[in-house]
């Protein structure tokens, strides 16, 4: 494992040093990282004596915290700033991190010790901090497979292996076609209304591509600013086009097939674990908790909004109007 990831980082606040690491230092730290987290989870179910809130549930709390920062520092640079060599390194890496999750949450016989806790405990001795990490923690077993059968494991395995692969690709085409589009202005006449510090920027990303003019990208520091001040209308809609249609051309980084399939293995998930839907999974754990709520909810908030968003709408016309927009 790299030194840097075997010490805290003598940094301010121990935040990553990204400039000192090397990119070939993630994947054997995330592995070593890996295997000293599952020996951590195996001292907790060779330990003899009963299961105690403090030997099991915070121990358990407590593995895998540098797995943590390596993988945290890694998947944080991959979003933003990548390449061949990392997204290989991401493709391999992903379904060994699911793989690992599983060992973790379906692990028989440290779920004894977790259930055991969870059952025997004495819960009004608990803080409301603890008590909320028993439960998080007897849930995060019971809510991802640790009650099925070893036959529905299995399925279960195979599921999130190539859930973490599929979603991988799926991160990796919109990050290429984001990184992809440029709108390029070589007139001024282009830039009305976009604030002095807006084009000095769009003219460096310029200058950094070999280019005359200015420069926007579908990088947030570049695209929200040109959508909130640039008084050209058309350019306006064409880089709210390119935003919203973000892999979904033709062209090898389309993402519907990624889509379609994504869905696919998060409803078979879903029913394995007994949930009607991926969404019944997800909001079991949220304030609406279940479907019907959230639609009930959205239905009113419609019933209510409604009438001020008329009202919104009936003061912009004469605005739009000034711009040749007669329909909104």
């Amino acid at each position: 494992m790299s030194n840097l990831f075997l010490k805290p980082f003598d940094t301010p606040f121990q935040t990553v040093p990204f400039n000192d690491i090397k990119q070939e230092d993630f994947q054997p730290a995330i592995m070593q990282s890996i295997e000293d987290a599952k020996a951590e989870v195996n001292a907790i179910v060779a330990d003899t004596a009963p299961a105690t809130f403090r030997n099991t549930i915070i121990a358990l709390e407590h593995t895998g915290k540098q797995l943590g920062i390596v993988t945290e520092a890694f998947f944080n640079l991959t979003s933003a700033e990548t390449n061949d060599y990392l997204e290989k390194v991401q493709e391999e890496i992903s379904p060994v991190l699911a793989e690992y999750g599983n060992d973790i949450t379906l692990n028989e016989d440290l779920f004894q010790r977790v259930k055991a806790v969870y059952e025997q405990i004495d819960k009004t001795a608990l803080s409301g901090e603890d008590l909320r990490l028993l439960d998080k923690t007897y849930k995060s077993f019971t809510r991802n497979g640790a009650l099925l059968s070893e036959e529905d494991k299995m399925k279960l395995r195979a599921i999130d292996k190539e859930l973490a692969s599929v979603k991988v690709k799926f991160s990796q085409n919109v990050l290429h076609e984001t990184n992809a589009y440029v709108l390029h202005l070589t007139e001024e006449a282009e830039l009305a209304g976009i604030p002095e510090s807006i084009k000095t920027q769009a003219r460096e990303e310029a200058t950094k591509r070999k280019l005359e003019g200015w420069v926007f990208t579908l990088q947030y520091p570049s695209f929200v600013p040109f959508m909130t001040y640039a008084a050209n209308r058309e350019r306006r809609k064409e880089m709210h086009l390119a935003s919203g249609t973000k892999a979904f051309g033709s062209n090898e980084y389309n993402n519907e097939a990624n889509i379609k399939r994504i869905v696919k293995l998060r409803d078979e998930r879903a029913q394995l674990l007994g949930f009607a839907s991926h969404a019944a999974f997800v909001l079991e754990e949220r304030m609406a908790g279940n479907p019907d709520n959230v639609f009930t909810f959205l239905n009113d908030l419609l019933e209510k909004a409604k009438p001020f968003a008329a009202k919104d709408i009936d003061s912009l016309k004469p605005l739009a109007l000034k711009d040749g927009i007669e329909t909104i």
